[in-house]
């Protein structure tokens, strides 16, 4: 019974501690400066790289004062991030109720303002710096390099590389201060824990519900009908139930490239954005095809060499008339796939459940 009682007790302090959920706004504040350093240094550095001309590319001399005023943010907002990990102490902070009337915000006279002391830093800190290295890394999936998206692509491709070292260099940095160069707090502080956990207690529904997203998508793949070696013998011809049907597509590349249009006409919009691979799946062939940013993707899983293993989703259906619509520059490129086999070939328009 007193076992019980005890850890209720204990649940109770922790839940109700006011000051444990007040160093979270300090917590939030750390990620907000860490947030501000990464993004704007990596937006800038990576501008100043296009200015000089990577990758390829040639220099394209666009900095200007915006660019210096962001890069002097970043840098304040690193610079004060080094200086409280390396400076290591209790602060003493302050949280004053507001009061709003129309307009007008003011300190609320009816509740009185609570201290509260903050560690500048600490190891279990790094568990919250790593919502600014899963922010940052979303933009690996933007950038593509120039190979795949040309040279007006470079700044983002280079600014998600840099911004992803920036990420992993402030909790590591952390980290080295805190046990190698053993800058820590002289006075202890009890607790330190608890705003890390309550700041995850509060995130984890959001992240909960993104993996809940992401296994649904996946189970919804995996229950469309699988068109392989073995289950498409024959080709579409001898399989009618799948037409017009999604599916799963699992076979090899015939080609190591995409057929993709060549970017010679500005005023045609759809010139560069389409994109087909020829997939073979042992019972025929298969042109899989897309438009708009999905070709990017499509045209990376095409640049393997021939015989790679293939997989996507997409719309099943025969072959289409590429006259009837011109504009959609469907036959773009097919030149290169040469005549069908025996079995035929057929057509995937990418398309997710």
């Amino acid at each position: 019974m007193r076992e019980k009682e005890s850890k209720e007790t204990g649940l109770n302090s922790f839940l109700f501690d006011m000051n444990a959920w007040l160093r979270v706004s300090a917590l939030v504040k750390i990620l907000f400066f860490e947030f501000i350093a990464v993004f704007c240094l990596a937006m800038e550095l990576a501008g100043a790289l296009r200015a000089r001309g990577v990758l390829g590319c040639p220099p394209d001399n666009r900095l200007s004062t915006p660019d210096a005023v962001f890069f002097t943010i970043g840098l304040l907002c690193a610079a004060w991030l080094v200086w409280r990990i390396l400076r290591p102490t209790v602060v003493e902070l302050d949280y004053r109720p507001n009061l709003k009337v129309g307009p007008l915000i003011m300190p609320n006279p009816a509740i009185p303002s609570v201290d509260f002391e903050f560690l500048s830093t600490h190891p279990s800190y790094v568990l919250v710096e790593l919502v600014v290295l899963a922010a940052i890394s979303v933009l690996l999936l933007v950038g593509d390099p120039p190979a795949v998206g040309g040279c007006s692509d470079v700044g983002p491709y280079l600014m998600a590389r840099i911004g992803v070292v920036l990420a992993v260099f402030f909790p590591a940095f952390r980290l080295f201060a805190w046990y190698i160069l053993g800058r820590r707090s002289r006075r202890p502080m009890p607790g330190v824990w608890k705003p890390v956990l309550i700041f995850w207690c509060i995130i984890s529904p959001l992240v909960l519900l993104a993996v809940w997203i992401l296994i649904g998508q996946k189970l919804k793949e995996s229950r469309l009908p699988l068109v392989d070696g073995a289950a498409f013998a024959g080709g579409l011809g001898a399989h009618g139930n799948l037409e017009n049907q999604l599916v799963r597509v699992r076979g090899t590349l015939k080609l190591p490239r995409a057929a993709r249009c060549a970017c010679d006409d500005p005023k045609d919009p759809n010139f560069c954005k389409v994109a087909a691979l020829l997939i073979d799946v042992g019972g025929g062939e298969l042109v899989v095809h897309t438009s708009g940013i999905d070709s990017k993707d499509l045209f990376k899983k095409g640049d393997r060499p021939a015989g790679s293993p293939f997989s996507a989703t997409g719309r099943l259906m025969k072959m289409p008339d590429a006259k009837k619509e011109p504009y959609n520059r469907l036959d773009c490129g097919w030149d290169e796939f040469g005549p069908p086999p025996a079995e035929g070939r057929a057509f995937v328009e990418v398309e997710y459940p």
